[in-house]
């Protein structure tokens, strides 16, 4: 979820070539790594955009884990005016290893871009209390944005809480939360 934001990137050393990025460990992997198939993952996200506000709850499901990846189908229901529209699960792999983006250090892999400030704090979310990392980050583009993420390697996928604000002439807030992760 959240780390699976890591994206693969090669470098390129000459006209036509190119050599193997670094290969790191998948955090998201690890943490779906122990568990068994039918583990769920669910999140409250809140949305505020225009005056027009949502709330989606995304739900993942670990549906079968293996040596070099595991398979999580992810699961939709947003509620918009009332309205209550289901979108279609999707399955995707999670690989044990991914790429190092270029630039990163492995430790700081996952790390939003744009971080500037971090540390630690007890969250309590969906009925339990989390040890997390925190980061405050800013960004400029694709749009320009602020906000803060914590993480947690006990949270299949990292993510316990994200509050975002994004300003601009599409300005808006989400908010998503962990609410329960069931084994």
């Amino acid at each position: 979820m959240f780390r699976h934001l890591i994206l693969a990137a090669a470098v390129a050393v000459g006209p036509g070539f190119a050599a193997a990025a670094e290969k790191i460990d998948n955090p998201e992997f690890k943490g779906w790594s122990s568990l068994k198939a039918g583990t769920t993952v669910t999140y409250k996200s809140t949305n505020e955009f225009a005056g027009n506000k949502s709330e989606v709850t995304i739900t993942h499901k670990l549906v079968e884990v293996g040596a070099d990846k595991a398979v999580v189908e992810t699961s939709t229901v947003t509620t918009v005016a009332g309205m209550e529209i289901k979108g279609p699960a999707l399955k995707r792999d999670v690989p044990k290893q991914v790429d190092l983006p270029e630039g990163k250090k492995a430790g700081d892999a996952a790390k939003p871009e744009g971080t500037f400030e971090e540390g630690t704090e007890e969250v309590k979310v969906g009925g339990a209390t989390y040890k997390t990392k925190w980061y405050k980050f800013k960004t400029e583009k694709p749009v320009q944005a602020s906000g803060q993420v914590w993480v947690c390697d006990e949270v299949p996928g990292q993510l316990v809480k994200m509050v975002t604000k994004i300003e601009g002439q599409v300005a808006g807030s989400t908010t998503m939360e962990l609410v329960e992760v069931k084994k």
